[in-house]
């Protein structure tokens, strides 16, 4: 996880309105792929960083070239109601449904 003090768009990264639905869904979504420990996420200890502003968190299931970061990403947003592809194990898979 990346985190960011503002976002601005451009071609891997774009602007999308949800609603109070959608936000409870995907942040529901989440919440139930972490692991917990006494109700809350279990930051990851390691140098093994993209940069300064990321952090990783135990999480159930298991990372594979048949489950990625973008396969992860793309059951949230079927679960958000949102548009999302069939499977995508790239990001391509998701982006091409946000394009301008």
């Amino acid at each position: 996880m990346t985190y960011y003090n503002s976002i601005r768009e451009n071609e891997l990264c774009f602007g999308y309105k949800i609603n109070a639905e959608q936000y409870r869904a995907l942040v529901k979504y989440i919440y139930d792929s972490l692991d917990l420990h006494e109700g809350k996420p279990i930051l990851v200890e390691t140098d093994a960083q993209y940069d300064d502003a990321d952090a990783f968190y135990e999480a159930k299931g298991a990372y594979s070239m048949f489950y990625s970061c973008n396969t992860w990403t793309n059951n949230a947003l079927k679960k958000a109601d949102m548009p999302a592809g069939v499977w995508a194990t790239l990001d391509k898979g998701i982006l091409s449904h946000y394009r301008k």
